[in-house]
């Protein structure tokens, strides 16, 4: 549970109760509480680990590339570059940019799988362009790389001046997919990022483009591209358009508990049980209308004390690492954060006083501007527990609670065919992974493994005996939306040798599919 406090000289004091589930294994609860003078201190000090799901693709690669650029670009603006950390940032950025060549097509685009997987993605080619702009400050990029996006992009650019959606994006819980505001939004703003200069006719006609779509959709508009078109206009300078679509969209706010958040859907209720944590189109959203409000040429007193109630409700949807539940929301989410850290940055840093105290236990740290960005860590050894929190002093407090335990899982199953349906509210999923742990011993033969497809049916592999095991335990099967990891389904295997060769090779038989379960 992530918590900001902005503290300007009066006492603050919070609460923090930590109960446990009924399941729990005694003995498996774990707790602690770190504190950060910083919000940008959690992501930076985890840089390889703001995701803990696989990488590869075109679109999964990008959370490892652009973050960096925005949190370096933070730390040199606020001088706080250390050569340690600029070399550790550094290595990150070139090693994506190099990544993230391999699946650009010889137009110029680039898609998850590169070329040979079909048409280049209007969406990523447009986030691969703006990020390879910013990042042109810390790395070497070539020219050229930088170029053949912009152009390729203008190849997809309609009469109308808007732009037309080309290629697979395997994250459907993205709004810009649509043919509309949203992805010529996405496209002005990276041209823009890019150096493309008003006056070029490509730049001219997209921005007359998406101000026409926002008149025309003025009595019902889709709140994720309006927001990316308020973004879009603050880059181009337009303030008139910028405050017009600003005053529609905080009318559609959300304000609870002094956090202020947008939502496309109804709000659903909030687990009792865990610590809530946002969908990531909630992230995203609220993420791009805190940058356009930021992207002003001037902030007020009030525009800082509005931006920062919506970071406080940003802050609460990170996980331990820094990031946010998917690769997407982590990208956007992280370069809101930055921005915002940037703008209210102080030098003269933070001057707090944090004591945490519960029945017995009681704790004192001071965090200042020599120590803004350490990690400071306390075990908390009462759970479940109740502690209270007081924090005097200036600046900015960022603590997060992180609390682990293991459960006791009643599910024992075959994965039968009850696997095999999505019966969610989406018309479909994005990527889907499925996951099968080995039994302990086992591997699986390489020849025998399958690519998934889209359509439901039987998936059989061969696994191998490396090490003779005695009273095997059932091994875990795991299906899940890669961009929506909460959406999943798990099951235990546990068969016997059904076939046996040389007293190696041994058969399984494991039904799976690339559709999901309803959660």
């Amino acid at each position: 549970m992530p918590l900001l406090l902005l503290l300007a000289g009066e006492p603050v004091s919070e609460t923090i109760t930590l109960d446990l589930p009924e399941n729990v294994v005694q003995g498996s609860e774990r707790a602690y509480v770190s504190f950060l003078g910083d919000i940008m201190g959690s992501a930076l000090q985890n840089l390889d680990r703001l995701l803990q799901m696989s990488s590869g693709c075109g679109e999964q690669n990008m959370v490892r590339f652009a973050p960096n650029v925005f949190i370096t670009r933070y730390l040199e603006e606020t001088g706080q570059l250390t050569p340690k950390t600029k070399q550790k940032a550094v290595g990150y950025l070139k090693s994506g940019y190099q990544r993230q060549l391999r699946y650009k097509h010889t137009d110029g685009s680039y898609s998850a799988f590169g070329e040979g997987s079909g048409p280049g993605n209007t969406w990523l080619t447009a986030l691969v362009l703006k990020t390879f702009s910013q990042a042109q400050h810390f790395i070497p990029i070539d020219e050229r790389n930088i170029k053949d996006a912009a152009s390729a992009l203008a190849t997809s650019q309609t009469p109308s001046g808007c732009f037309k959606s080309m290629g697979k994006l395997f994250n459907n819980g993205l709004m810009v997919l649509e043919e509309g505001l949203g992805l010529s939004s996405a496209i002005v703003s990276a041209l823009i990022h890019s150096g493309m200069p008003h006056s070029d006719p490509v730049l001219r006609k997209a921005l007359k483009c998406i101000k026409d779509l926002v008149t025309a959709e003025a009595g019902g508009f889709n709140l994720y591209s309006q927001a990316l078109a308020a973004k879009a206009f603050s880059l181009a300078g337009d303030k008139a358009m910028r405050q017009s679509i600003l005053k529609r969209l905080d009318k559609a706010a959300i304000v609870s508990d002094n956090q202020i958040y947008w939502t496309q859907e109804p709000k659903q209720k909030e687990s009792s049980s865990y610590w809530y944590r946002a969908p990531s189109v909630e992230v995203e959203l609220t993420s791009t209308i805190l940058m356009a409000h930021l992207l002003k040429p001037s902030l007020s007193s009030a525009d800082i004390i509005r931006a920062s109630k919506i970071v406080a409700w940003l802050t609460r949807q990170q996980n331990p690492y820094g990031g946010f539940a998917s690769t997407q929301d982590t990208m956007v989410a992280l370069e809101a954060l930055a921005m915002y850290a940037t703008k209210t940055f102080r030098k003269d840093g933070p001057d707090l006083r944090v004591s945490i105290s519960s029945a017995g236990f009681r704790h004192r740290i001071r965090i200042n501007n020599a120590n803004r960005l350490l990690l400071q860590t306390l075990d908390l050894p009462d759970i479940p527990g109740s502690y209270t929190v007081q924090t005097q002093g200036r600046g900015c407090l960022f603590m997060q609670v992180s609390k682990t335990d293991l459960l006791i899982w009643l599910l024992r199953a075959k994965m039968d065919p009850g696997l095999n349906c999505y019966t969610g509210n989406r018309v479909s999923t994005n990527m889907v992974l499925i996951e099968v742990k080995m039994l302990s011993g086992y591997s699986p033969t390489a020849d025998s493994l399958e690519e998934l497809t889209r359509d439901p049916q039987d998936y059989t592999f061969m696994v191998q005996q490396d090490i003779p095991v005695k009273d095997l335990r059932p091994a875990n099967v795991k299906i899940y939306d890669y961009y929506m990891p909460g959406e999943l389904k798990t099951a235990d295997h546990m068969s016997a040798p059904c076939t046996e060769t040389n007293g190696r090779e041994i058969a399984r038989r494991h039904r799976g599919s690339s559709h999901l379960p309803d959660p």
